[in-house]
């Protein structure tokens, strides 16, 4: 028995708005998404994937070789429902992955500024430390066929009053063994089936609690990774 999705984990999706421009002016704007992690009582990551603030990342040419990162703009929800949105300092470091295939990127310690509806730099709707999945979750309690939800940006989201979407899936592949895309390694990955289109990228990704507490696989929910 698979349990409901904590009520807020619709809004832990941040939509992101990442721009880049090259020497002569020419600018590329990209849509996705973002989420956040708590460090701390103070501290805060903020998590996407990596093509969205390296836009050179795995091209197949290098079309985008000359272009920097300018701008990113996130927007996200209060529990209050009101909107609000803060740009991150294009400088701020961008730790990734050791593995150069995984498309992740986090931002730890960014430095942030309010931009619209924000008195204070108070972020909500986030995870914890926590609540991320370590490899005996993946190896041990994550199986073929599980439910998988995640919170978004795609195409389809709500425009008009910028809400994000929530979907769900299956895990597909095996969890204890890395998925390999079209016959080539493909870093870190779990292949789950669901409906997902542009704008989904950085999506935060959650397996939800299932069975009994004291029954044999049961376990609490947990952070998977991001679409």
């Amino acid at each position: 028995m698979f349990h409901s999705l904590p009520k807020q984990f619709l809004y832990c999706g941040y939509k992101a708005v990442t721009q880049f421009a090259d020497d002569v002016g020419t600018d590329k704007v990209l849509h996705g998404t973002a989420f956040v992690i708590a460090i701390g009582s103070s501290d805060l990551a903020i998590v996407t994937n990596r093509h969205m603030v390296d836009i050179d990342y795995k091209q197949p040419t290098s079309k985008y070789k000359n272009f920097k990162l300018r701008s990113i703009v996130i927007s996200g929800r209060r529990d209050d429902d009101s909107l609000y949105r803060f740009s991150v300092a294009p400088e701020s470091p961008a730790s990734y992955s050791a593995n150069a295939l995984d498309d992740v990127a986090v931002l730890i310690r960014p430095r942030c500024q309010p931009l619209e509806n924000m008195p204070e730099m108070k972020l909500f709707y986030h995870f914890g430390l926590n609540d991320l999945a370590d490899d005996r979750f993946l190896t041990s309690e994550l199986v073929p066929f599980d439910v998988v939800a995640f919170a978004g940006f795609p195409e389809e989201h709500d425009k008009l009053s910028e809400r994000p979407l929530i979907r769900g899936g299956r895990i597909a592949s095996d969890p204890k063994f890395d998925f390999s895309i079209l016959g080539k390694p493909a870093g870190r990955c779990i292949a789950y089936e669901a409906f997902s289109h542009g704008g989904a990228s950085g999506s935060p990704v959650y397996a939800p609690a299932k069975g009994f507490r004291g029954i044999d696989g049961s376990r609490n929910g947990r952070l998977l990774t991001f679409t």
